[in-house]
């Protein structure tokens, strides 16, 4: 089966969404959820693990997303966010190393932090993937050294579909998993239905 034969309709969420998504996910009609690992508080951990039981509740699949910040021990970060999927007690189809961060960002700490952080998330058994965007990857990254693992792309083009995606970092279209086309109102994407019903990648 071509994983990219039927998309998902999703939505990533952070505490900057209310903690119960019952409204946004009928709003967008979202079957999948991608929620924000947050650290930075107790309220938002909280927040995030409102959301996870939220999106469950509502009959979507969730997925979580961890911030990269290049200048944090990347162990220590990776853990403390995946203690909040552990805390929550659901079930994520993916967990997406969010690299975008400008702030310290420089090749080879990049580099070197991705490589860290992706053994951490596959050793706590959880399956790994990239999100990220062409002018930061081409910017600051400069790597195919994780082509290996499935994308999920920022291309804000207003057109829910994975075809239009133009790849780099030497991701080919059967590792391309999610494209997130709008960023309006809220991020809205679309997933591959393997990553986003869980049924493998």
């Amino acid at each position: 089966m071509n994983p990219q034969a039927r998309l998902v309709r999703g939505i990533d969420v952070s505490n900057y969404q209310p903690a119960d998504l019952t409204e946004l996910i009928h709003r967008y009609q979202a079957e999948h959820i991608v929620v924000r690992l947050s650290t930075e508080s107790q309220r938002h951990r909280e927040i995030a693990i409102t959301q996870l039981h939220s999106a469950v509740a509502n009959g979507c699949t969730v997925s979580g997303y961890i911030w990269c910040y290049w200048d944090l021990d990347a162990a220590a970060h990776i853990s403390a966010a995946l203690d909040v999927a552990d805390e929550a007690g659901v079930p994520l189809v993916m967990v997406w190393l969010d690299a975008e961060d400008t702030e310290s960002a420089n090749h080879q700490r990049i580099v070197t932090w991705l490589h860290e952080a992706t053994v951490l998330v596959e050793q706590r058994g959880q399956r790994c993937g990239i999100y990220t965007a062409r002018w930061f990857w081409d910017s600051y990254v400069r790597s195919e050294e994780f082509a290996h693992l499935p994308l999920w792309a920022a291309q804000y083009d207003n057109e829910p579909t994975l075809e239009s995606v133009q790849l780099f970092g030497g991701w080919s279209r059967e590792m391309l998993r999610g494209k997130q086309y709008s960023a309006d109102e809220i991020d809205l994407n679309v997933f591959s239905e393997l990553v986003a019903r869980g049924g493998g990648l």
